[in-house]
Parts: C-alpha cells; sequence; structure tokens
C-alpha cells in the first residue's frame, strides 16, 4: 500500500491499475482538500465517520438510486434541486427556487432569482408533476407550510 501525505491529511491508495485507483482519504478535521475534477473517471465517496461537503457538477445525475437531483441555474447558476424517491413515495426540495408553497400555486417571479422567469417555469412544471404523482414538498422558508403534500399539508 502506498501513502501519500497531504496538507490536508493522506491518500492510502489500496489499488491502482488500468481500471481504476482505489484510495482511502482521511481528511484532517478543519481542512478541505483541492477541487477534483475528471473528464473520463467516474469517482465513489464514502463518509465513514464525521461530515462533508460535496459540490456535485454534473447537470442531473442519482445517488444510491435514491436522491435524484438537477442542476436548474434559476435562483443562481448553480442552484440544484432534489427528489428523494422510495418506492411510490417522491420527496421535493427545490430549496431557493422553490422555497414557499404559495410561489408554487402561483406564477411567481422573483426578483431575487437570478433567471426570475426560468424559476417560475420550473416552479409550475414541479408543482404540476407533484399534483399528479402526489409528491410531498419541503419549504425551508415557509413557516405556515414547512411541508406540503397535495392531498393535504402535512406537519
Amino acid at each position: 500500500m502506498k501513502t501519500i501525505h497531504k496538507p490536508w491529511g493522506r491518500e492510502e491508495w489500496l489499488e491502482l491499475n488500468d481500471s481504476y485507483c482505489y484510495k482511502r482519504i482521511y481528511i484532517n478535521a478543519g481542512y478541505k482538500t483541492s477541487y477534483q475534477y475528471h473528464n473520463f473517471k467516474r469517482e465513489t465517496n464514502f463518509i465513514i465517520s464525521g461530515q462533508a461537503e460535496i459540490w456535485l457538477e454534473n447537470d442531473e445525475g442519482i445517488i444510491d438510486n435514491l436522491i435524484h437531483y438537477q442542476l436548474t441555474a434559476g435562483h443562481s447558476l448553480y442552484h440544484q434541486v432534489a427528489w428523494i424517491k422510495e418506492n411510490d413515495t417522491t420527496f421535493f426540495f427545490g430549496g431557493d427556487e422553490a422555497p414557499q408553497l404559495q410561489q408554487m400555486k402561483s406564477k411567481f417571479v422573483a426578483k431575487y432569482d437570478r433567471d426570475g422567469k426560468k424559476a417560475m417555469e420550473w416552479r409550475q412544471l414541479w408543482w404540476n408533476e407533484g399534483l399528479t404523482n402526489n409528491w410531498t414538498y419541503a419549504f425551508y422558508h415557509d413557516i405556515q407550510y414547512p411541508t406540503y403534500q397535495h392531498n393535504g399539508p402535512t406537519k
């Protein structure tokens, strides 16, 4: 096993061949690694202990066949929304593009969005799709309805 020491911790190279590289990475508390980008390589990361902040830069994807995410770029250039899909249940989180129930119900264009028209169109699409498929929404800026399901609010 090869060990490479870094300013932020260390990497233990457990396997390196023509098909893949398998590393165990230790990051010291309070440190961060450099930005990672690969054109032709897939990475899989498991957090064994502690917490991590991970940036997802693909336009859309699926994590563990459970969490679906999509880059929407209505509120900000890198804004993402997520669906947690398990069995017949879909839980939707739209972040700043879908922060309140009332904004979903109406054709609301927010001046604070990078592209207000695009964000409004996304909200309408998600509202209609959720109505058809009985989604549960999470609204982190809505005090009255922090969650909502189309067959009625949940609290």
